[in-house]
């Protein structure tokens, strides 16, 4: 029977859709759901209501598949999920000031629907997303959709939306029938306050399912969502929200390191078993290079795309905006760190090493779960057919006065188009990082391939919408301008940067 859901809908069944691993729960209390095998049918949840995240309640416990018990100290807390029903997803996310908890006091935090991370939308390719976006805080905002393949213009993804204080602004999406799955994400995208609005918290993830979420080894693996995020633990606005000239000019960098809004977080996992991690880097400025403790990591998708088949790493390094899904194969017990190790950013001093989260992983000992051979087609960068080439810098011009910074010399002016091309055409850009510091490069609406970089390495495989310019240094992306037409932006994904200049408009006819 279904169960009634705040907002009117209802739940008809559960399945991985609504989970999405170790799934939030709304406030009718459908908690302790998490810790289960992943499966099912394509029935999903739609609410209008507020979505709390979920968690198993301190105390209690839960069993695993084959049987571990895991007490409550070890339950994983990720953002609830709103899932598209009958190819719409139709919410309001209320946009709201307030305290949220930080440990075993309170922290002042932007959140959606009351909570920081706001819920995870989950939708389907052709989906139709509305959201109606209440504007409770006392000053401007609008919403970004992150890597979603979509209409920059109208009240689609626009970045040049304005939503005052108090008011409401329904948004409307199309996703493409092919759109590609993958982890997506929403964050503010006024001009001159994105920096400190999304430092204060106000972001969520959006995941697009297709087929390939079906292949065997994927849907029977626990999924998670890892949204990693740095913020201050102020219990004031000003206190987490104000800035230094020195945060300004090199990206300002929270003490308080999160994982789905919550320090200190542990999971657990069985041997044998096989997690699937999709990371977020939501942080305004910081840099995460990973590492799990006696893991490889083995990727499937960065940004917006599958890969062709999984991709062993020691290490992932993830810049602002980018993301990853990664497969875990844990095989035996312990307690194993995921850490963020030490990172430059050019110029910038390396971060200390920290510890974000611990996978515990109890039981005997199991064989590692099988990963999946292939995973997708993907087209070579040489069956594209190139028809212009054009450069792109990133400037920071230091001297005389606080420090400028440009995108090909220029401000950002949102009157002002910078860059014009023609649907259907293929462009090759080199982007050029002229500074001491790293930026990373951000495209709405058209992804990319990268095709060289300077200093050399192994490529990024895959579409990618993000992707980090050294300082100093190059990167060379083949650009399809396809079926997507309108006005959108392009920008360094260091939001103190972007908000002081360093953001170009682009439109496509």
């Amino acid at each position: 029977m279904p169960n009634d859901i705040p907002g009117g809908r209802a739940l008809r069944s559960i399945s991985r859709r609504q989970l999405l691993g170790y799934a939030g729960t709304t406030t009718t209390g459908l908690v302790g759901l998490a810790l289960t095998g992943c499966g099912g049918d394509d029935s999903a949840s739609n609410s209008t209501g507020s979505p709390a995240p979920g968690s198993t309640p301190a105390g209690s416990s839960t069993t695993l598949p084959g049987g571990t018990s895991i007490a409550g100290d070890l339950a994983w807390k990720q953002p609830a999920v709103i899932a598209s029903v009958n190819g719409v997803l139709e919410t309001r996310l209320t946009i709201e000031g307030k305290l949220v908890p930080s440990g075993n006091k309170e922290r002042w935090a932007i959140t959606v629907n009351g909570t920081s991370p706001g819920p995870t939308l989950l939708l389907r390719p052709g989906d139709t997303l509305r959201i109606a976006c209440e504007n409770k805080l006392p000053h401007s905002t609008n919403l970004h959709t992150h890597g979603l393949r979509v209409s920059p213009e109208g009240n689609a993804d626009n970045p040049f939306i304005e939503i005052k204080a108090g008011e409401t602004f329904d948004y409307e999406m199309k996703l493409p029938a092919d759109h590609p799955s993958g982890m997506f994400w929403y964050h503010p995208h006024l001009h001159h306050h994105v920096a400190e609005q999304l430092f204060a918290g106000m972001f969520g993830a959006i995941v697009v399912e297709d087929a390939l979420d079906e292949l065997p080894e994927i849907a029977t693996s626990t999924e998670r969502l890892l949204l990693l995020h740095d913020t201050r633990d102020a219990a004031t606005e000003s206190g987490v929200t104000s800035a230094t000239m020195m945060d300004l000019n090199e990206g300002r960098e929270g003490p308080l390191l999160l994982v789905n809004g919550v320090a200190g977080q542990k999971l657990a996992a069985a041997p044998g078993t096989l997690e699937r991690w999709r990371l977020l880097n939501a942080s305004t400025s910081r840099f995460y290079r990973l590492k799990l403790d006696g893991h490889q990591l083995h990727v499937i998708a960065r940004d917006g795309g599958r890969l062709a088949a999984p991709e062993a790493v020691d290490e992932l390094t993830l810049v602002p905006g980018e993301r990853a899904e990664v497969l875990v194969q844990p095989s035996k017990e312990g307690a194993f760190a995921l850490r963020m190790l030490p990172i430059s950013r050019g110029a910038m001093s390396a971060a200390s090493e920290a510890t974000l989260l611990t996978m515990s992983v109890s039981g005997s000992a199991a064989p590692a779960a099988t990963l999946p051979a292939k995973l997708a087609t993907l087209p070579s960068a040489s069956s594209l057919k190139v028809t212009g080439s054009r450069e792109v810098s990133l400037e920071m011009q230091m001297g005389g006065g606080p420090p400028r910074f440009l995108v090909s010399g220029k401000a950002f002016d949102a009157n002002r188009i910078d860059t014009r091309v023609k649907l259907g055409t293929i462009e090759d850009w080199t982007v050029r990082n002229i500074g001491t510091m790293d930026h990373p490069f951000h495209l709405h609406i058209w992804p990319f391939l990268v095709l060289e970089r300077s200093g050399g390495g192994p490529l990024p495989a895959g579409w990618k919408d993000v992707v980090n310019v050294p300082a100093g240094g190059f990167v060379k992306l083949r650009i399809p301008f396809e079926q997507i037409g309108g006005k959108s932006v392009y920008h360094c994904h260091i939001l103190d940067h972007e908000d002081q200049g360093m953001m170009a408009t682009i439109e496509a006819t």
